[in-house]
């Protein structure tokens, strides 16, 4: 059983006590909303609470807007809320903003249903509501970001290595004894390397601030994803122009140090297999790039040298 918190626990503890302290300090009027906007926007990277963070404002800001609009119509209120929720929705989805919509939801029945106007005007409560939420988002990113930042770095460089080994052995086979690949799978484990590689952007370029490395981990992701789309056109080939002529079976012998086997075919016959051969060069190029290039592969957050 694991005892210790998390530290996405431990983040989000310390972005809620922060933003109540600061609402008291500033006395604003809804402390509890910089809190809860702490616990639903802050999430793992950065980059996606920013995300989150965005959502929730637009999403209070359209919600009480459209509150403060249909609150005062002279109709029932079940009617009203009726027609303000496919109004809101409506804009909402118009501007490409559906991870707004609940949120927005949720401010704008919350005026039609539950605010007592004699006390508060809606305009008045949306502005409260979205300065607090405000004040929640921004102090949930500055934890992300600053207090706590969250970086993948040897889940990252673990997957590089494993990916590229995987791919080299894939390439081998296809090239060397004519085994298909598993290409469903390696690109998969590809999109994933990249996807944790663009949401570390943000911290990366912060704190460690060598965007050349950056660069050189993109290029190599690129040139998997080049080779992956090789393979499907080789894979697609008939078995029988399916043979390596002279010159990319001595690169492949020297980049993957394995024994080919011997060659069946004329030298003349190997002409035949033009199509084979040139996405077969293509994909060798690209993998004697990835290995003069990242023979070690890039740490991405290791300490730079003075």
């Amino acid at each position: 059983m694991k005892i210790k918190p998390g530290m996405r626990t431990i983040k989000t503890a310390v972005a809620v006590g922060l933003s109540v302290g600061i609402s008291y300090a500033l006395k604003l009027e809804y402390p509890f909303y910089a809190a809860i906007a702490c616990v639903v926007v802050l999430q793992i990277y950065s980059k996606d609470t920013v995300t989150a963070g965005r959502n929730r404002l637009l999403g209070t800001l359209a919600g009480g807007l459209a509150g403060s609009l249909f609150a005062y119509m002279p109709i029932d209120k079940s009617i009203a809320s009726f027609l303000g929720i496919i109004f809101l929705f409506f804009i909402l989805s118009q501007f490409r903003l559906n991870k707004s919509m609940t949120i927005g939801g949720i401010v704008f029945m919350r005026i039609m249903v539950d605010l007592d106007y004699s006390k508060e005007v809606p305009l008045l409560f949306t502005y409260n509501r979205l300065l607090a939420t405000l004040l929640g988002v921004v102090i949930a990113v500055a934890v992300n970001l600053l207090l706590f930042p969250y970086h993948r770095t040897k889940e990252i460089d673990k997957r590089f290595i494993l990916l590229k080994a995987r791919l080299f052995d894939s390439l081998t086979d296809l090239l060397a004894y004519h085994t298909l690949a598993d290409i469903p799978a390696l690109k998969k484990d590809c999109d994933t390397l990249q996807g944790h590689l663009e949401k570390n952007t943000a911290e990366y370029k912060l704190f460690a601030r060598r965007d050349e490395q950056v660069a050189e981990m993109r290029k190599a992701v690129e040139m998997f994803q080049s080779i992956l789309r090789h393979m499907v056109m080789i894979q697609e080939l008939p078995e029988k122009c399916r043979q390596l002529d002279e010159q990319n079976s001595r690169v492949l012998s020297v980049l993957t140090a394995c024994r080919l086997p011997e060659a069946t075919g004329e030298p003349e016959e190997y002409e035949k297999n033009i199509v084979y051969n040139y996405h077969a060069s293509c994909m060798l190029d690209c993998a004697k790039e990835i290995e003069n290039a990242l023979a070690q592969p890039p740490q991405l957050w290791a300490s730079r040298a003075k």
